[in-house]
C-alpha cells in the first residue's frame, strides 16, 4: 500500500478485546488445544483397555497441562503464521508474508503490519457487502457502528475511504442480520466482537500514522505491542484459509459452462490458472460477471456461497503479463475511482462511471435505492 493512509479520524482507544470475543476465543483455544493433543499423541490414549483423550490424561499430573499448553501455543503460533502466508486470500497474505519474511527494518515491518490489517478490513467489508447483495435487501435499517456512536447508513458510506466507516458498515450489516435471524455464511464465521477488535487495531494505526517519521526504537516498540493483537485477529479469521479468492478470466459456454480462473490465495502473484467448479450458485454469479472496463472481477467462494467483490476488488495483468495485480477500491474523487494494488505502492485510476452499476447493486441491496450525485 502507499504511504498515504486512508483518511480517518482518531477513535477512542480500547485497552482490551470485548468480553464476548474473549469468551469466544477461550472456547476456540480450548478446542484447538484438545486437537493439538490428539495430533501430538496420534489419537486417543489407551489405558487398561479404555480410551482417554490425551488432554484429560495430561491433567492428572500437576504442572503438565500448563507446560503442554505453552508448547501448543508456541507451535500453533508458527503454524498460524504459515497458514496466513500460504492459504489466506492475497490481500492479507501478501503483506503479512512481508511482515514475517521481508525486510527487518522496524519501520517497514510496521508499515506491512498496517497493510495487513487494512487488507483484512477491506476484504471482510467487501465480502459482507457482497453477501448482502447475494441475500437481497438487508431486513432492517443498517447502522454505521463506531466506537461511541451509531447512525443510519448513507449511500456515501459505501464509497467512503475511511477504514473506521468500513468497519462500521461491516458491523452494522452483521448486527442487522443477527437481529433479524437472517441465514448468512459470514454471520456464522465472523465472531461477535471482532469488528471492535478491528477498530482497536485501527486506533493503533491512527496513532502511529500521525506521529510522522518514527525512530527504530519507536517502531520496534509499536511492532512488539501490535503484533500479538494482529496475530490474534488473524487467528479469529482462520476461516479465510478455506475461502477461495479467484480472478475470473474466461467463461466458456456449454452445458454446463466452464470458468477459467486465477487463484488469488497465498503470497505469490504468479498466475495459477485452473477451472472453477460450478455449482448452481457459483454458476449464477459467474454468468453475471463480465469484465468491468479493463478489469477482471474477483470472486470469493466461501462454503456454499460465491460472492462478487466488485466494486471493491478487481484484478488485472501486471506490465509483464505474467503476474496478476489485485486492486482494491481506495476512494472516489470527482469522476475518478482510485484503486490501489495490493503489495505495491501503485495507484490505478478508472472512470467512476464504469463502476457506478456495481455500487448501485450494493446500494440497492443494503439501502433499497442507489445514490445520486448529491449523496457523494
Amino acid at each position: 500500500m502507499s504511504n498515504s493512509d486512508s483518511r480517518d479520524h482518531a477513535e477512542p482507544d480500547s485497552t482490551a478485546p470485548s468480553e464476548t470475543l474473549l469468551q469466544w476465543r477461550e472456547t476456540r483455544d480450548a478446542d484447538r488445544y484438545r486437537q493439538w493433543c490428539l495430533d501430538t499423541f496420534e489419537g486417543y490414549v489407551t489405558i487398561g483397555g479404555h480410551e482417554f483423550h490425551p488432554a484429560d490424561v495430561l491433567r492428572l499430573k500437576p504442572g503438565v497441562t500448563e507446560k503442554s499448553m505453552d508448547e501448543c501455543r508456541s507451535g500453533l503460533w508458527t503454524q498460524d503464521d504459515d497458514t496466513v502466508c500460504d492459504q489466506f486470500p492475497a490481500p492479507v497474505a501478501i503483506p503479512y508474508h512481508q511482515v514475517i519474511h521481508g525486510l527487518r527494518e522496524p519501520a517497514r515491518r510496521l508499515m506491512r503490519m498496517r497493510d495487513t490489517w487494512e487488507g483484512l478490513v477491506n476484504l471482510l467489508a467487501a465480502m459482507v457487502i457482497a453477501e448482502a447483495v447475494a441475500i437481497g435487501r438487508v431486513p432492517a435499517p443498517v447502522q454505521v457502528i463506531e466506537t461511541a456512536s451509531e447512525r443510519p447508513l448513507k449511500h456515501k458510506d459505501l464509497r467512503s475511504d475511511r477504514l473506521s466507516i468500513r468497519i462500521g458498515v461491516l458491523e452494522g450489516i452483521l448486527e442487522s442480520w443477527r437481529a433479524a435471524g437472517v441465514r448468512s455464511v459470514l454471520v456464522d464465521l465472523i465472531p461477535p466482537g471482532l469488528p471492535a477488535e478491528l477498530r482497536r487495531l485501527n486506533a493503533v494505526r491512527n496513532g502511529f500514522s500521525h506521529l510522522g517519521t518514527l525512530s527504530d526504537a519507536q517502531a520496534t516498540r509499536l511492532v512488539e505491542e501490535s503484533r500479538p493483537i494482529l496475530h490474534e485477529v488473524l487467528v479469529d479469521c482462520l476461516f479465510l484459509a478455506e475461502t477461495q479468492l479467484v480472478r475470473l478470466i474466461r467463461i466458456a459456454p456449454g452445458s454446463p459452462p466452464s470458468a477459467e480462473v486465477d487463484s488469488l490465495n497465498g503470497n505469490s502473484t504468479a498466475r495459477r490458472v485452473r477451472d472453477l467448479d460450478l455449482d448452481p450458485d457459483t454458476q449464477r454469479v459467474v454468468m453475471q460477471s463480465g469484465k468491468v472496463g479493463p478489469y477482471d472481477r474477483v470472486l470469493a467462494k466461501i462454503q456454499s456461497r460465491c460472492l462478487d467483490l466488485s466494486p471493491y476488488f478487481y484484478a488485472c495483468d501486471d506490465d509483464s503479463g505474467h503476474h496478476t495485480r489485485i486492486a482494491f477500491f481506495k476512494k472516489r474523487s470527482g469522476d475518478q475511482c482510485h484503486l490501489e494494488v495490493v503489495g505495491e505502492s501503485l495507484e490505478l485510476k478508472s472512470e467512476a462511471n464504469l463502476h457506478a452499476p456495481e455500487f448501485a447493486r450494493c446500494e440497492i441491496a443494503i439501502l433499497g435505492s442507489n445514490g445520486d450525485a448529491g449523496d457523494e
